[in-house]
């Protein structure tokens, strides 16, 4: 399995305090399968801005932890943008990195609302090149209370991460019930761990595999949630994208507005 979401460079953000935290957190994803881990510390959300020049420093000090621990898995460098004006010039003047380099970016929104310019900025980021994924929106209150907005997304060109946690339970059964909502109406792309630690919501994805395996009742559309997806990431090339389940509700919305 691959980890495109994991905050596991040491003292960066919110996550791993040091090396010894990180390698810890190695230790647990090479348990439970995982084979790489993009990571991805936040910037750009008020509290942290950090260079790409940082990340890969962080990364070769961290790769060297890795050989003498004789660890396996591959750390990749990336980041967790907060949503913010601008973003593509951002980008384009290298003030941010995409996930491994390639066009695929990682943006955030505030948990409690969806700020009036996201469109313009995924607009923007599509018109420059850049694929847009959309970390954990099952966390967002807006999202909560109406989940058909991420057809709007996914018209938008979203791609849409969910969080492992949150398809096992962790956060809640509002919050896990809506992901199951999501996998069965096929608005999912990715399923990465957005770890920050060993014990609050660790590098794990096989307790989500297993879960999702069992509401999609598909192996290949499982395994591109956890293998083909982040891997087409890594090699920056297109994903392959289920067509949505259209429910009866987003179907009458979607009368309702075409006849006004």
């Amino acid at each position: 399995m691959i980890d495109i979401h994991c905050h596991i460079l040491p003292g960066l953000d919110d996550g791993p305090k040091n090396d010894l935290d990180s390698i810890e957190m190695l230790r647990c994803a090479e348990k439970d399968g995982i084979k790489s881990i993009i990571a991805t510390p936040h910037s750009f959300d008020g509290i942290y801005k950090i260079s790409p020049e940082t990340i890969e420093q962080s990364i070769t000090a961290l790769k060297k932890e890795i050989a003498d621990s004789n660890i396996s898995v591959n750390v990749l460098p990336g980041m967790e943008i907060h949503l913010c004006r601008g973003l593509h010039d951002i980008l384009l003047q290298k003030q941010a990195i995409t996930l491994n380099h390639s066009r695929y970016v990682l943006i955030e929104l505030p948990a409690p609302f969806i700020p009036p310019q996201f469109k313009d900025v995924v607009f923007q980021l599509r018109l420059k090149g850049f694929y847009p994924i959309l970390a954990h929106p099952e966390r967002n209150m807006v999202v909560q209370k109406d989940s058909d907005i991420i057809y709007d997304f996914f018209e938008w060109g979203i791609y849409i991460q969910i969080t492992a946690a949150s398809v096992t339970g962790f956060f809640g059964g509002r919050i896990e019930k809506l992901c199951k909502k999501l996998l069965q109406n096929r608005l999912v792309h990715f399923i990465a761990s957005d770890a920050h630690s060993i014990d609050n919501r660790p590098p794990k994805l096989s307790d989500a595999y297993e879960k999702a395996a069992l509401i999609l009742k598909n192996e290949e559309e499982t395994n591109a949630l956890f293998h083909k997806n982040p891997e087409n990431v890594i090699a920056d090339i297109p994903i392959d994208v289920c067509e949505p389940i259209r429910g009866k509700k987003f179907f009458h919305f979607f009368l309702k507005r075409k006849q006004k």
